[in-house]
């Protein structure tokens, strides 16, 4: 599949205004976010999503297959390295003065 994305919008990412698409499906053995709001990992063993602040600072995603989060500064909620989301579970990740912060996230999924 590898990644399909929305027509790019007008997003304000870090104070800088960018046109991103808001949306992505992706099954690429590693993804980063470049302003999607939204990311889905799908058809895939796992998904690595590496975090870089300078392209987005607040993505929610949906994995459809084991997902691992990477930041790309300090830890995400100044405690993890990185984090590992099963099939069905989603987390919502706001970077906030240098670090990623969950915001909401429904848990492990069995």
């Amino acid at each position: 599949m590898g990644t399909l994305k929305t027509q790019p919008e007008k997003r304000i990412i870090n104070g800088v205004e960018k046109l991103v698409s808001t949306k992505v499906i992706t099954s690429e053995p590693e993804y980063t976010p470049s302003g999607e709001f939204l990311v889905i990992t799908a058809d895939s063993d796992q998904v690595l999503i590496r975090l870089n602040s300078n392209l987005c600072d607040h993505v929610i995603i949906k994995a459809l297959t084991e997902t691992k989060i990477v930041p790309d500064m300090y830890k995400i909620d100044r405690e993890y390295d990185d984090m590992v989301i099963g099939k069905g579970a989603s987390v919502e990740l706001c970077f906030v003065f240098n670090t990623w912060y969950i915001i909401s996230s429904d848990g492990v999924k069995d």
